[in-house]
């Protein structure tokens, strides 16, 4: 009786005209902006769609919209008035997942009010497919914008990986071992109750990382992210570096974290891991 009104696992067509929207919305929004502020922004995006559907939920709503809450806050504080045509454009509303279908014109208000309640939601499925494909796009721009952009001036806060095998205490490894030692060691989780500002104050004082305010403080944005700065070989082989200290401290509950993580990334498959590049 109720599959009349059951929703196909797979609406292919609602997906791709949300990518269009998406599409759409991104070129008219981006030529507002000078070539620096294009790439920031479109790293910006692909960390917003890592973020609502790494947490999103079968509610239709996301456990991450507070992180890109505040993503787009320090956005928005950091650029003022010149933020405006991106605003406008109110990208982390096509994660809403119970009214983009609506604010994105998808439907107009009529079919849409006819609708059966459960196909008025973006379903979780098609929430994912839609996000990969929308940051396979950003991933595959992102290339362009960087080939016509001076070479960045390294900067202390924004150095990623050293350039000799020498300086090995990377700030993701830094992050990662501090991350593991408030977490295992005394329960101290991001984004579960645990303020991330005054988390990332600490990093700055125990990485020794100067910084004039969280909007421009690389290592706050990396703890957003936290534990999963990097994916793949290049983070099994962080865990497994930080991993040979907690060992020498012979902090049991640490090193079990730490194994616990590695096995789990390790089992993770590759297709799993595309959310973002």
């Amino acid at each position: 009786m109720q599959q009349e009104t059951a929703i196909p696992e797979i609406r292919t067509e609602i997906i791709q005209q949300l990518i269009t929207a998406f599409i759409i919305d991104y070129n008219e929004m981006i030529v507002h902006y000078p070539l620096t502020m294009q790439i920031e922004l479109t790293e910006h995006l692909g960390d917003i769609m890592f973020h609502l559907i790494r947490f999103a939920n079968a509610d239709g709503c996301s456990d991450g919209w507070d992180i890109v809450q505040e993503m787009e806050g320090l956005l928005l504080r950091k650029y003022g008035k010149y933020l405006a045509p991106y605003w406008n454009r109110n990208f982390a509303g096509y994660f809403q997942l119970k009214t983009v279908l609506l604010d994105k014109q998808i439907f107009t208000a009529g079919a849409f009010d006819a609708l059966p309640a459960e196909n008025k939601v973006l379903q979780f499925k098609e929430a994912v497919v839609f996000a990969k494909a929308c940051n396979t796009l950003l991933m595959k721009k992102l290339p362009l914008l960087l080939l016509n952009a001076e070479p960045e001036t390294k900067q202390a806060d924004k150095t990623e990986e050293p350039p000799d095998d020498k300086a090995a205490f990377t700030k993701s490894r830094q992050l990662l071992a501090i991350h593991f030692l408030l977490s295992a060691g005394f329960g101290i989780e991001p984004r579960s109750g645990a303020d991330v500002s005054s988390i990332a104050r600490l990093c700055h004082l125990l990485t020794g990382t100067r910084f004039t305010n969280l909007q421009n403080s690389e290592i706050y944005k990396k703890y957003l992210r936290i534990p999963n700065i990097k994916k793949g070989l290049p983070y099994i082989t962080d865990l497994q570096y930080i991993r040979g200290y907690f060992v020498g401290l012979n902090l049991q509950k640490v090193i079990e974290a730490i194994d616990q993580e590695i096995d789990r990334e390790q089992k993770e498959k590759p297709a799993q891991r595309k959310i973002k590049g």
